[in-house]
């Protein structure tokens, strides 16, 4: 197979490895350093709507809700429940939530009543769901990711904005953005490129809290990702934007680094 190009290819693809459900890819290390398997599925390689689209038919579940069988809190929950505690949690446990509130609380710009809210990776809906209960402010949100599956979510393409998002979300003035539990499953180059975006989708004294993933590479269903250095990231966020918090984590099973950020745009 030189290029896999439909969610039934890939869902064949993992089978032809004895992969059927969550508990086999976790006990198989074999597609995680297959070169071909890597090489297929590539974000370069393979469309993402395409991977994470078969990742939920195949393995019907979010992935970090996949973890529920072995979390006795939310094991009883169902699906999208599990998925929205699981994520809301981490999104305090690696301090992107909490830089929102401090956020909040420290910048001219979202001292109005509305503040209008980007997520990129909005997933089952963990921020609305879970998030606005907590913050104090009336939301007008603007959900991406590249599989929607929240209401009103638009689709990215491909891993990042298209050029007529990006003039979209630049025109709606947007106050925040949020990424929570999704920058470890972009490589690089589309991390670079996603700062580029940003940076002129948000006007100056703007925020960001994005959670980036840093120094190593993760693998999800044979998709290995490459991260960048904590030193690539911060050269690449420099000339944009003044980092005014830092916390600093590791997601201790895979020991990577994250870095969740507030940024100002200069």
């Amino acid at each position: 197979m030189d290029k896999i190009e439909t969610e039934e290819q890939l869902i064949e693809l993992w089978k032809s490895f004895g992969i059927n459900n969550l508990n086999d890819y976790f006990n198989n290390n074999e597609i995680k350093y297959d070169y071909n398997v890597n090489h297929l599925l590539s974000p370069h390689n393979i469309k993402a709507d395409i991977f994470w689209g078969a990742s939920r038919k195949h393995f019907n579940n979010d992935c970090i809700a996949g973890y529920k069988q072995h979390n006795n809190i939310i094991k009883n929950l169902d699906e999208r429940d599990a998925a929205n505690k699981q994520n809301f949690d981490v999104a305090k446990i690696f301090g992107v939530f909490w830089l929102v509130q401090n956020a909040l609380q420290m910048n001219s710009h979202l001292k109005k009543e509305e503040i209008k809210l980007l997520e990129i990776g909005t997933g089952m809906g963990c921020l609305p769901e879970l998030g606005f209960k907590e913050i104090p402010k009336e939301i007008k949100y603007y959900g991406y990711d590249v599989y929607p599956d929240y209401p009103n979510v638009e689709k990215i393409d491909n891993y990042i904005f298209s050029e007529e998002q990006v003039e979209y979300l630049k025109d709606e003035d947007i106050d925040l953005v949020y990424s929570c539990n999704v920058f470890q499953h972009i490589d690089k180059t589309h991390q670079y490129n996603y700062i580029l975006q940003l940076a002129r989708i948000l006007r100056k004294g703007k925020i960001a809290t994005i959670m980036f993933a840093v120094n190593g590479e993760t693998s999800m269903y044979g998709q290995k990702i490459y991260l960048p250095s904590e030193a690539e990231l911060l050269k690449w966020i420099e000339p944009y934007f003044s980092i005014v918090q830092t916390f600093r984590n590791n997601i201790s099973e895979k020991s990577i680094d994250t870095r969740s950020l507030m940024l100002e745009r200069k």
